[in-house]
């Protein structure tokens, strides 16, 4: 979008919302692809009847109480992929912030991103912190077992937190593309 072939991307018949969501939606595809692609090769390198025995005994050293192994392992790749969804949003936004300005686009883009993980992990650390307060988890005890309730409350946190901050950087990238941009 800010390269050199910048100017062609820009004369095209389509929008600058139909241009972004279409760089958004192939960062999504070839991470999700990638992510599955790493995930079955671990599975072939690793996958036996003592690995999943391992990942089970794992589980239950984390939380305590019933729960379905195999349901808190899809949650937790959801958890990761919308994780992911959120940085590559977050990014987008601080290229299109950065490229505003005339001078030092790439070490901006580089900072506004750093700045805003940091921001973006630091409200769901503190949504977590009130979550684990309110599922009655004492954060000063020296073994942290979660109960199954906990643990389910801390995943779906995590994928609606970083679910908000996705969807709002790319509206936000969205609107910041629409007032214009910067190619020189």
């Amino acid at each position: 979008m800010y390269g050199d072939e910048s100017y062609l991307t820009h004369t095209l018949p389509v929008t600058k919302n139909q241009i972004i969501t279409s760089k958004f939606l192939t960062a999504v595809i070839e991470m999700i692809l990638g992510f599955v692609s790493v995930v079955a090769s671990l599975l072939i390198a690793y996958a036996s009847p003592t690995f999943f025995s391992t990942i089970k005994l794992i589980m239950t050293t984390i939380i305590s109480g019933e729960f379905s192994v195999a349901w808190a392992l899809i949650l937790f790749v959801v958890l990761v992929v919308v994780e992911f969804l959120m940085f590559i949003s977050l990014i987008y936004l601080s290229i299109v912030i950065a490229y505003r300005s005339k001078e030092k686009r790439v070490m901006k883009s580089f900072l506004y991103t750093a700045l805003m993980s940091f921001c973006s992990i630091t409200v769901l650390s503190i949504v977590m912190l009130v979550v684990l307060a309110i599922n009655g988890v004492e954060l000063s005890s020296s073994t942290m077992v979660l109960s199954s309730t906990a643990f389910m409350s801390v995943i779906l946190t995590g994928i609606i937190v970083y679910t908000a901050i996705t969807v709002l950087c790319y509206f936000l990238t969205r609107r910041e593309l629409n007032k214009g941009i910067n190619v020189d």
